[in-house]
This record gives C-alpha cells, sequence and structure tokens, in this order.
C-alpha cells in the first residue's frame, strides 16, 4: 500500500486487535470485522505491469501462467491478475489497463531457512523502494516498511 496511508494503517491496526479481543470465544470469534478502505490507493501510483513485472523477473522471481481462485470443489481461473513466484512465496498483483491496482502477497512469512531468503527480500525492499509502498499483514495487524531490508527480513524469518 502507498505509505501515505501508514498512520490510517496503524489506527486501522489498534482497531481490529481491540475488536478481535472483544469478540474472541477462545476457539474463534463472535463476529467480523469490516476494515476500512485506504485513502491512499495502489492503483493511484500508476504502476506500469510492464515495469512491475520485468523488475520482479530481473529480481529472480518466475512468472506462473494462470491464477485461480475458489474453494472446495469449485476454481476459476482469475483474469487481469498474475503471479510471480519465488520458492513458496508469490506476489500477486491484479490490474487494469495495464496499470497495477493491487498487489498482495503469500508464503513470506517463516522462510528463515530457505536458500532464497536475500530473493525474497530484495524483492519486497525493490517494490517499496520504487514505488514508495509499504505492507500491512492483516492476520498480524502489523505494517511492515518495504523500504527497510531489516524489517522484511524480521518478518521473512518469524518463526
Amino acid at each position: 500500500m502507498p505509505r501515505e496511508n501508514l498512520n490510517d494503517l496503524s489506527l486501522e491496526n489498534d482497531a481490529i486487535n481491540e475488536y478481535s479481543e472483544k469478540y474472541r470465544d477462545g476457539t474463534g470469534f463472535t463476529n467480523i470485522y469490516e476494515r476500512d478502505e485506504q485513502k491512499t490507493k495502489t492503483s493511484g501510483r500508476n504502476i506500469k505491469l510492464n515495469e512491475f513485472e520485468e523488475l520482479l523477473l530481473q529480481l529472480g522471481l518466475t512468472k506462473l501462467n494462470a491464477v485461480y481462485s475458489g474453494y472446495g470443489n469449485f476454481k476459476e481461473k482469475c483474469m487481469n491478475t498474475n503471479v510471480y513466484k519465488v520458492n513458496n512465496a508469490v506476489i500477486y498483483c491484479d490490474y487494469d489497463d495495464h496499470l497495477v491496482k493491487n498487489i498482495w502477497i503469500d508464503g513470506f512469512r517463516f522462510n528463515s531457512e530457505s536458500e532464497y531468503v536475500t530473493t525474497m527480500v530484495n524483492s519486497l525492499y525493490e517494490v517499496g523502494e520504487r514505488w514508495n509502498l509499504i505492507l500491512n499483514d492483516w492476520n498480524l495487524s502489523e505494517t511492515i516498511d518495504l523500504q527497510s531490508k531489516e524489517e522484511i527480513q524480521k518478518y521473512i524469518s518469524e518463526k
């Protein structure tokens, strides 16, 4: 997400944590928290899809041919969504008119033993540095500065 959202994300993460404590029942939650939209959207960065892809490929990620979503026995191909992979870590982006709308990741945490840690750190760092982005992990309610290799390393190495 754009760095301009940093203060709002901090408030949102605190609200999520408070809400979670209030509605935790020991095995799960009794209510669902609905996040607010961010004021500054990634799409506002006007990130050209070809530049985003070129950067990730140069850093050693591989582009996968297709992305699917679904549940149970149902799955469908995601249109206008690309995925780039290194080991078990992936960076997704959806796009419109050859401009990136959103970026999200999966599989980056718990990789301290991976031989690909350097590639993972560098890919997140370069994306953050080039487009002034930060990462918010909604599961942790935590923001990671993508212009700090130390923060990214700590995030990836979490056990």
